[in-house]
């Protein structure tokens, strides 16, 4: 009775909602975060052996929560968005393969699934009935999408015309590559209630988005076909309702260039901007270095007519990309454009390195403020590396980040 009892006290205990952990703002490091960022993904859409990409996100909290996940193109226009609940120590993979297909990952809090069928709980989490009017919450688990929807869906990441969301109308927001592989980039939100809204409409920053620091997650591409896996930590964005830093509307922030720099916070802090990473081209890893590059825009991006100009701003410049061999023998390559979109996959070999073995140097700052939305051309960023023996394994590790957009690295060869 006694053991019975003091278990009852310890669930109590844990249950009861959690404040956000203590957010260390401009740190970089991998610890539980209100915000998640998928980099870059790739689904092979024709062959089911094809590349594709999963990602988990879990809960370091007892008390229940909704992370609002969202896709966007390569160029930073977001398609689709749906919610996931979780309750407390909860983990959850998204299959993105299944998920352009049109079926969501299933989950549902206690109203939607009150024999926790969905989503069990624990016998130290909580389960509640969270707020909002949308499945996952109190209505049930996220419907499949219609065939209509998933064909535009396909056509956004694909390069092609779509009408996917309002104001597309058979516009495209994408490079057509011609090979059927959905390309992108995922962010997943705390928010307080249950929504379909985007981050891009005007009330996502005003009720939607929550600031728990609670979050945590990878990632994994898979590529059978090649014998080739690579997996790494999803970008973890803290927020903070205290750091004056990310407080004000013109503060650097992560999600600071949707909104223009006008409007209310997001209290997010913002990605580095600097980094360096190895490459490797040569000896055991005989495929090479690829890098898996997000870059956030000057500005919010919008659907383009089929076939004509690219939106604003893009291709996105850098301010200095230097290669040092392993003899420190720096050079520095004449592009302008090495990574122009917000999401993509980039071989080193194609920023054509003197040397097989070495290091980068990659300010992927915009130099020269390219619009009027933009803050003094600071241009966060992440990346992944990815370095490959053909047909027998792979290696995904993180880049080394040297600052953060709040407080941007003046350190410039240019010599």
């Amino acid at each position: 009775m006694k053991k019975s009892l003091a278990l009852a006290a310890l669930v109590a205990l844990l249950v009861i909602p959690s404040a956000p952990a203590s957010a260390a703002i401009g740190a970089n490091e991998v610890t539980p975060a209100a915000t998640l960022l998928l980099p870059y993904f790739e689904v092979d859409l024709a062959n089911p052996g094809g590349v594709n990409t999963l990602f988990t996100v879990a809960n370091a909290s007892a008390s229940a929560g909704v992370v609002h996940v969202t896709l966007w193109t390569e160029f930073g226009i977001p398609t689709h968005s749906f919610d996931i609940y979780l309750t407390g120590y909860d983990a959850e993979t998204v299959d993105l393969r299944l998920l352009f297909q049109g079926i969501p990952p299933y989950s549902g809090d206690d109203g939607a699934d009150p024999t926790d069928r969905v989503s069990p709980q624990g016998p130290i989490s909580q389960d509640i009935n969270f707020p909002g009017s949308v499945p996952p919450c109190s209505t049930g688990p996220i419907p499949r999408m219609s065939p209509a929807q998933v064909v535009d869906l396909q056509r956004a990441h694909t390069g092609l015309s779509s009408s996917i969301n309002v104001g597309w109308s058979g516009k495209c927001g994408a490079r057509d590559f011609g090979d059927n592989i959905a390309r992108g980039f995922v962010t997943i939100d705390d928010v307080n209630t249950c929504s379909d809204a985007l981050p891009t409409d005007g009330d996502y920053f005003l009720g939607v988005i929550g600031h728990r620091n609670i979050w945590f997650g990878e990632f994994l591409i898979l590529d059978r076909a090649n014998n080739f896996a690579i997996g790494d930590s999803l970008a973890h964005v803290e927020a903070s309702n205290t750091d004056p830093r990310v407080l004000d509307a013109s503060d650097h922030t992560f999600y600071g260039w949707i909104r223009g720099y006008l409007t209310d916070s997001d209290r997010r802090e913002p990605l580095p901007t600097t980094w360096h990473t190895r490459y490797v081209n040569g000896g055991g890893f005989d495929g090479g270095t690829d890098l898996l590059v997000w870059r956030a825009p000057p500005g919010k991006v919008s659907p383009f007519t089929c076939g004509g100009a690219t939106p604003f701003a893009i291709p996105l410049p850098q301010k200095e990309v230097v290669i040092f061999d392993e003899q420190e023998n720096p050079s520095m390559p004449a592009a302008d454009f090495y990574f122009p979109v917000v999401a993509q996959r980039v071989p080193a070999s194609s920023l054509a390195p003197p040397s097989p073995f070495g290091f980068l140097h990659l300010n992927l700052n915009r130099g020269a403020n390219p619009s009027p939305t933009a803050i003094d051309g600071v241009g966060q960023s992440w990346i992944s590396t990815d370095f490959r023996a053909v047909g027998r394994f792979s290696v995904g590790l993180g880049a080394r980040a040297l600052d953060n957009a709040l407080n941007p690295s003046t350190l410039f060869f240019n010599y």
